[in-house]
């Protein structure tokens, strides 16, 4: 998903039905709010402090919660995104009802780092829109964005044709009905078209219903050559209660559900993008032992962030388990929940646990038939080298795009920047000016930074480095490069990531970026001063 970086920043009155009520400090709503302007966003600027209190749910981050009016059947767009280059932090997005129920949360929905929710309100009534983190102890500037995406537009101007103006097909189209075979399987082979009925106002979609049962688990698989599949499932009451992508196989989007409630669902069929059209099938079925097994382990890993050092251990060991029951079947959705384990445990900064899992892991991974899930054996290895650096030497060896050997114990004594990162990453292309700020005043002390490069090409990145004109070194290792890169060697699964190398060649930190890089290196360098 894409988050649009066109809404204007300014912060107008807030509007009736939107009230920040700060939890630590206790803000009343103002009096004269102004409703809003048909189709218009609700802006709030926000910042979350060391001040606030922490959620309930995400219990080692802080928050700030806002109250929403919700009109039932309307769906609500919810982005929460953070403002500041240079002190990034990865937001976080819950929505609970009037009850206090959590009906829908997200992290990168809105396109990494930036929290997006899409809801469509099972009832009329007050929401409690959550901002918090998804790292611990994190602070920052944020802007919140509501959007009722079912709201009348405003009047058209003079010249517009009547078929221009007339609001999309409602996300409510009739659902066709898939009846299942006396094994459960439901199978509808289409073709998504301009006039179609639109999902939330925007997606070009398809809707279907399907009969489930309380307590049973179900797959519903969404495969097209013409776009970029996308799912959502809603339960009875309209709740979306799943969307998903890619299957972590290919880019067939996959939902794998257990019903919490007998009725019938609807499911919407549509693009990523919203705008796909073509051919496309659609096939739903009971799922297998193996996939409700999968599903259970799932839960497992997402409560792994705020889980006990017990509970930790614990998932660890139950996924170790299963990978070993699957032994030589072992499957690239079976590896997607070891790297899981390993990408959760480092966000929650337990190194330790995440680098013994991931040696683990690879020993079971690697006895797979399937080529693939086998070769990912490589990068789990890495993973654990990576977890295990803090406190030891790093090795760097490669050539620069210039064609000079590099070697990283060539510059002990110096402070080192060693950064994973790719132009087509935008939080890592965010952090530039603030590494040119940190390289033009620490260079002369002894700070270097070398680059090193995901891209897809040496030609690309080297055009980049041009018009940034970027002082310090770099290392293409990205696709095509020869041999096996440092990115495998360190099993880097997503950037950017930045590691600082103190003078003594050993590694002092694993997150040297924004104001915590800023932080070290006046510690290093000023504290001599």
């Amino acid at each position: 998903m894409k988050v649009s970086w066109k809404l204007a920043l300014l912060l107008a009155a807030l509007v009736v039905g939107l009230l920040q009520a700060n939890l630590n400090a206790g803000e009343k709503k103002k009096e004269g709010d102004k409703k809003p302007e048909p189709g218009k966003d609700v802006l709030v600027k926000g910042e979350i402090t060391q001040a606030d209190v922490k959620d309930k749910k995400r219990t080692q981050s802080y928050c700030k919660t806002y109250m929403f009016k919700m009109t039932e059947g309307h769906t609500y767009q919810i982005d929460m995104r953070t403002t500041n280059k240079d002190d990034r932090f990865d937001p976080y997005l819950r929505l609970e009802n009037s009850a206090g129920e959590e009906v829908a949360s997200d992290d990168d929905g809105g396109g990494f780092p930036d929290a997006r929710i899409e809801y469509r309100a099972a009832k009329s009534g007050d929401y409690t829109i959550i901002c918090t983190t998804f790292g611990a102890n994190s602070v920052g500037k944020f802007v919140l964005t509501v959007k009722d995406l079912d709201a009348k537009q405003p009047p058209p101007k003079n010249g517009l044709d009547k078929k221009d103006i007339d609001p999309p097909v409602k996300g409510g189209a009739k659902a066709i009905e898939l009846k299942p075979a006396k094994d459960g399987t439901a199978d509808f082979n289409g073709e998504l078209t301009d006039q179609d009925g639109m999902y939330t106002n925007r997606k070009i979609s398809k809707f279907f219903s399907y009969p489930m049962e309380a307590g049973k688990t179900y797959r519903i698989d969404l495969s097209s050559k013409a776009f970029d599949a996308y799912l959502y499932l809603e339960d009875s009451t309209g709740k979306v209660v799943d969307q998903k992508d890619d299957n972590g196989e290919s880019f067939v989007a996959r939902i794998i559900h257990k019903a919490e409630k007998t009725g019938a669902y609807r499911i919407v069929a549509t693009s990523l993008g919203g705008k796909g059209v073509g051919a496309f099938g659609l096939t739903v079925r009971p799922a297998s032992d193996t996939e409700v097994k999968q599903l259970s382990l799932r839960k497992q890993i997402d409560k792994l962030f705020d889980a006990t050092a017990d509970e930790r251990k614990q998932t660890v060991k139950d996924i170790a388990s299963y990978l070993e029951s699957k032994g030589r079947k072992i499957n690239q959705s079976d590896v997607r929940l070891a790297f899981d384990v390993a990408q959760l445990l480092e966000f929650a900064k337990d190194e330790k646990t995440a680098g013994e899992a991931c040696v683990l892991y690879a020993k079971l991974v690697l006895q797979s038939e399937d080529a693939k899930a086998a070769e990912a054996a490589r990068t789990l290895n890495g993973v654990g080298k990576r977890m295990t650096l803090l406190g030891n030497e790093m090795q760097v060896k490669g050539k620069t795009l210039d064609g000079k050997d590099f070697d990283l114990k060539n510059l002990k004594g110096k402070v080192v920047l060693v950064d994973f990162w790719a132009t087509w990453c935008g939080p890592c292309v965010g952090e530039i000016p603030h590494l040119k700020k940190m390289y033009a005043k620490y260079n002369k002390d002894g700070f270097e930074i070398i680059g090193i490069s995901l891209d897809d090409s040496p030609d690309t990145l080297k055009k980049f480095i041009a018009k940034e004109e970027l002082p310090w070194n770099s290392i293409f290792d990205g696709v095509g490069r020869e041999g096996a890169g440092l990115s495998d060697s360190y099993g880097v699964m997503s950037i950017p990531l930045c590691i600082l190398v103190g003078r003594d060649g050993r590694v002092v930190s694993m997150r040297a970026r924004g104001p915590e890089l800023t932080r070290l290196l006046e510690e290093i360098f000023e504290a001599k001063k």
